[in-house]
């Protein structure tokens, strides 16, 4: 049995020490969500609370801006460290205009950049370590 900790199970795996931890009432003010024990291992994705775990490191990424793409926000592109994924999108509208017909079992599949740290989430497009 692993580390047991307080969540609601929603607000993206939230887990705190105690159930009465302050960042847990003022967090969940609106909601007075129910809180309840569970084992760490079953958290997808915990996110320690930064009051009831104070020595954790925080990860902190910085995403470089782009001088050639000339954004003005640090978006993912080919030239700043980013990697190209497949992301399957679910419907689809087929037709022409005024005759379309959405379709909700199509799927098709679109090219995108996105950071490193995201890119566990889809399919690489070129992966860097082939089996």
């Amino acid at each position: 049995m692993g580390r047991m900790v307080w969540t609601t199970g929603d607000r993206r795996g939230h887990v705190h020490d105690t159930p009465d931890c302050h960042g847990a009432k003022t967090a969940d003010y609106r909601t007075r969500a129910e809180y309840v024990e569970v084992d760490l291992a079953q958290v997808h994705n915990p996110v320690p609370c930064k009051r009831c775990f104070p020595d954790l490191p925080e990860l902190r990424v910085w995403h470089p801006f782009c001088k050639i793409c000339n954004k003005k926000r640090a978006l993912p592109c080919p030239h700043n460290g980013a990697v190209r994924v497949i992301q399957p999108r679910r419907g689809q509208w087929t037709g022409q205009f005024g005759t379309s017909t959405y379709d909700p079992d199509m799927v098709t599949y679109v090219h995108r950049w996105v950071w490193p740290e995201n890119a566990w989430r889809f399919t690489l497009v070129e992966p860097l370590y082939a089996e």
